[in-house]
C-alpha cells in the first residue's frame, strides 16, 4: 500500500516539474521578445526622427531649389531682355571710329548711286523700319573719307595680287566728251578665293583702274596713263605697311610688265597701236629684267673689263683721242651714256640665248585681242544682205 503511494505521488511531481519548467521557459522568452520589443521600439523611433529631419531637408532643398530656379530664370530674363535691347541698337561708331559694317555699308550704298548727303538719311530710315534705332551719324565729310580709304586699300590690295600672280591681262577702251578724251582701264587676273577655306583655290577677277581724261587720244598719252596707274599701285603697296611685311619683297613696275600677257581692245587703229606699244614697253622690261640679271651675276672685275671694252670702242667710233676730247662735256655724257646701255644690253642678250624655249616663249608672250562687236555686225550685214538676193531670185517682195 505505501508503495503504491509513493508511486502516486511521483507521478503526480512529474507533471509539476515539467509545468514549472515550461513556465521558466515561457517566462525567459516572454523576457527576450519583451527586451527586444524594446530595442525595436527604441530603433523605431530613432528612424522616425531621421525620418522627420529628412523631410525637413527635403523640404528646405525645395526651397532652395525653387529660390535658384527662379533667380536663373530672373537672370535669363534679363539677359534675354539685355540681348534684344542690343539687337534693337545699331551702333554705327565703336570707341570714336566707324565700324567696317558701317563702312561697307556706306561703300554700298555709294556704288548704288546714292548721294553722299543722304546716306545717313537711308541707313536711319532703313534700321527704323526694322524697328532699330541708330547711335551715330555719318557727315558727307566721313562718306568722301571712308570711300577714299577704300580706294586705297583696293589699290594696296590689287598691287599685292599682282606680287602673286603668275600673268596679268589688260583692258582699255576710249571715247571723248565735248572734245575731252576718256579712257577706262581694266586688269585680269588670277587671284586667291578668299571665301574659299584653303589659300591654294584662285579664280578669275577683273580690277576696274578707273577712268582718267586724257590731254589728247594719241597712243603715246595712253601708255603714259598706263604707267602712270601702275606706279600708283607700286608706291601705294609698297609704301603701306601689310606691303612691308606682307614678305613678298618690294613691288617694281617692270614687275608687271614682265606679267602681262596680253591687251584686249577694240580693232580702232589708235588701240591697235596701244597694243603695238605696250608689247614694245614689255619688251623693254624684259630686257631690263635680263640686264640686271646677268648683271648681278658678273664680278667687279669682269664688269670693269666690260665697261673699259666699251670706252675703247666709243673713242674709237669716234676717231680717236684728239676728237673725243674735243667734244662737248653733253656729248661726251650722251655718249658715255650709250655705252653703258648698249654693255648692259649685251649682257642680257647672252642671258636670254641661254634661256630654254618654254622660258624665251613666256618672256616675249604677248596676245592682243580685238572687241568682236564689229565681226557682229557684219555677220548680220551680210545675213540681210544674202537674203534680199534670195528675195529678189524667187521673185518675193524685198522690204528695206
Amino acid at each position: 500500500m505505501i508503495s503504491h503511494g509513493r508511486a502516486i505521488t511521483e507521478d503526480c511531481a512529474s507533471p509539476l516539474k515539467v509545468n514549472e519548467h515550461l513556465q521558466s521557459e515561457l517566462s525567459q522568452s516572454i523576457g527576450n521578445w519583451t527586451s527586444r520589443l524594446e530595442f525595436l521600439k527604441t530603433k523605431l523611433h530613432i528612424s522616425d526622427t531621421k525620418l522627420k529631419v529628412a523631410q525637413k531637408d527635403i523640404s528646405w532643398l525645395h526651397k532652395v531649389c525653387h529660390r535658384a530656379t527662379g533667380v536663373k530664370e530672373r537672370a535669363m530674363e534679363r539677359t534675354k531682355a539685355k540681348v534684344l535691347q542690343q539687337k534693337s541698337v545699331h551702333h554705327l561708331m565703336k570707341k570714336g571710329v566707324f565700324t567696317e559694317e558701317t563702312r561697307n555699308l556706306v561703300c554700298l550704298l555709294a556704288r548704288a548711286g546714292c548721294s553722299g548727303n543722304y546716306i545717313n538719311e537711308v541707313i536711319v530710315a532703313v534700321l527704323q523700319s526694322a524697328d532699330i534705332s541708330t547711335i551715330g551719324q555719318i557727315s558727307r565729310p566721313s562718306v568722301t573719307r571712308i570711300i577714299r580709304e577704300g580706294f586705297y586699300a583696293a589699290q594696296i590690295q590689287l598691287g599685292y595680287e599682282m606680287t602673286k600672280a603668275k600673268s596679268i591681262t589688260l583692258s582699255a577702251d576710249g571715247t571723248s566728251h565735248r572734245s575731252i578724251n576718256y579712257n577706262s582701264q581694266h586688269a585680269h587676273l588670277l587671284v586667291e578665293d578668299y571665301d574659299a577655306q584653303g589659300n591654294d583655290k584662285q579664280k578669275q577677277a577683273t580690277h576696274f583702274l578707273g577712268i582718267r581724261s586724257a590731254c589728247d587720244g594719241s597712243s603715246d598719252e595712253a601708255i603714259a596713263d598706263w604707267q602712270l596707274i601702275m606706279s600708283d599701285v607700286v608706291d601705294l603697296y609698297n609704301c603701306s605697311p601689310f606691303g612691308k611685311c606682307s614678305g613678298g619683297g618690294l613691288l617694281q613696275v617692270i614687275d608687271i610688265l614682265i606679267k602681262l600677257t596680253g591687251m584686249n581692245t577694240d580693232h580702232c587703229a589708235k588701240e591697235k597701236k596701244d597694243a603695238q606699244k605696250m608689247a614694245e614697253l614689255k619688251e623693254w622690261a624684259v630686257d631690263q629684267y635680263l640686264d640686271e640679271s646677268a648683271m648681278f651675276e658678273k664680278s667687279m672685275q669682269v664688269i670693269n673689263e666690260l665697261y673699259k671694252r666699251g670706252e675703247r670702242e666709243m673713242i674709237r667710233i669716234a676717231g680717236d683721242n684728239k676728237k673725243w676730247e674735243a667734244l662737248s662735256p653733253v656729248v661726251q655724257a650722251e655718249k658715255y651714256a650709250g655705252m653703258l646701255e648698249k654693255v648692259v644690253a649685251d649682257l642680257g642678250k647672252e642671258a636670254f640665248e641661254m634661256l630654254s624655249d618654254d622660258e624665251k616663249r613666256m618672256l616675249l608672250l604677248f596676245i592682243w585681242a580685238g572687241c568682236g562687236c564689229h565681226k557682229y555686225l557684219n555677220t548680220v550685214h551680210g545675213g540681210y544682205t544674202a537674203m534680199s538676193q534670195w528675195w529678189k531670185a524667187n521673185g518675193c517682195e524685198c522690204r528695206t
